[in-house]
């Protein structure tokens, strides 16, 4: 009798509970809604005249909201987020393939971060930022860095030369030529730079003209540049060392661009970091023909090279 007595009184609590649990407030249980966040891809401006071209390989975005870090985002990006209804602040930054490599996604030091404010609401799931006028996102440089137009050939002279070395000159691009053209409002795109390897030549160098007093420390320096070559091509810097010396650093070699046109953002930072001897330094490029049997016409284009620090 005991035993049952104990059943029942056992039941009629687990009811009890039951009942307490279905009156709680459900929107206690519930988590935050869920939002999407989409950014499809980005924008960048420049003032070409000091910064060169506005034309950007973005290509990955780091995301917060209310400073709370939601994650990074290859573009196009569709961003899934829980907040509460109300202003949400959106912080953006933006990340580029460092020395061409897709696996190194990295924040790239001289984009401002992008923030906004969004009404987040209700019954409302997407968002897009800049909404008002085009839904993307705009970056630009941060205002402390030295941006450094290196070459864009539209000039009347040249402010790179062929070394010593070099078997060929670099000339600008002929009307038949693919030349860069960023088709972006307001910027120069006549011409670009190209240096032509025929049978019998087998090395190719440019440095720049100017050599550059860049700071050491650890802070980062970055070329970008737009290329377009049928055979390898490496970028590398030229240190002049105490005594009239020099040191030849090769930082990355790009392969062939099947006659498109390809940017690179490539990192100085630890070449420069490493070199505390030295003077200043100059950009250079260069390609050899490894096979001196080939007779392929070897063809090296470049466009806006820039240097930043």
């Amino acid at each position: 009798m005991t035993r049952i007595f104990g059943y029942i009184t056992q039941a009629f609590t687990s009811l009890v509970l039951l009942f307490i649990l279905s009156n709680c407030q459900t929107d206690d249980l519930k988590s935050p809604p869920r939002y999407i966040l989409e950014i499809p891809r980005v924008n960048f401006t420049s003032n070409y005249a000091t910064q060169g071209t506005a034309d950007q390989r973005i290509n990955t975005v780091w995301v917060s909201v209310n400073d709370r870090p939601i994650g990074t985002y290859q573009l196009p990006a569709k961003i899934f987020f829980t907040t509460e209804p109300g202003p949400n602040d959106i912080r953006v930054v933006a990340g580029v393939s460092q020395n061409g490599v897709n696996a190194l996604r990295t924040e790239f030091p001289f984009f401002e971060t992008y923030r906004e404010t969004i009404l987040v609401e209700k019954d409302r799931e997407t968002y897009f930022l800049r909404e008002d006028v085009d839904s993307l996102p705009l970056f630009r440089y941060v205002p402390r860095a030295t941006i450094i137009n290196v070459e864009d050939f539209e000039g009347t002279g040249f402010r790179v030369q062929t070394t010593s070395r070099s078997q060929v000159p670099i000339i600008r691009t002929m009307p038949t030529d693919n030349h860069f053209n960023s088709s972006i409002p307001g910027e120069p795109n006549q011409f670009s730079g190209i240096a032509r390897l025929k049978k019998g030549e087998v090395f190719f160098e440019i440095e720049s003209v100017q050599a550059f007093d860049i700071p050491r420390g650890g802070g980062p320096v970055y070329a970008e540049l737009h290329y377009n070559i049928n055979h390898p091509m490496t970028i590398g810097l030229i240190a002049r060392t105490p005594g009239g010396g020099s040191e030849q650093f090769s930082v990355v070699e790009v392969r062939p661009t099947n006659e498109t046109w390809r940017k690179i953002y490539v990192s100085f930072t630890d070449d420069i970091s490493g070199t505390f001897g030295a003077i200043d330094y100059r950009i250079f490029l260069g390609g050899i023909r490894q096979d001196t049997t080939d007779e392929t016409e070897l063809k090296f284009m470049i466009d806006n090279l820039k240097l930043l620090y």
